[in-house]
């Protein structure tokens, strides 16, 4: 996954487990502790990070919508200085 924020790009790759089981890997020399469950239809994906502002939780939520045609992604930021929620909303033409 790359995302840019003003112009700098940020790559980012992870690998979680669909079963809510705890995946503890390093990013940029930070741990982050990250799950991925389902919650009803809806995917549920937590990364927890340490950081030098302090600890970071962002979490999103997953649920197609309209039979499969609109995927609503809701995010959470939590800590780090900041606190957060952002909503996508991607349709399929």
């Amino acid at each position: 996954m790359t995302i840019v924020l003003a112009g700098k790009p940020f790559d980012s790759k992870f690998e979680l487990l669909s079963d809510g089981r705890e995946v503890t890997d390093t990013y940029r020399g930070r741990p982050i502790v990250s799950t991925l469950r389902w919650d009803g239809d809806a995917l549920v994906v937590t990364w927890r990070s340490q950081g030098p502002d302090g600890d970071m939780t962002i979490s999103f939520r997953y649920a197609l919508q309209d039979g499969g045609r609109r995927l609503r992604a809701a995010e959470q930021i939590r800590g780090g200085g900041r606190d957060q929620d952002n909503l996508w909303v991607f349709d399929r033409p």
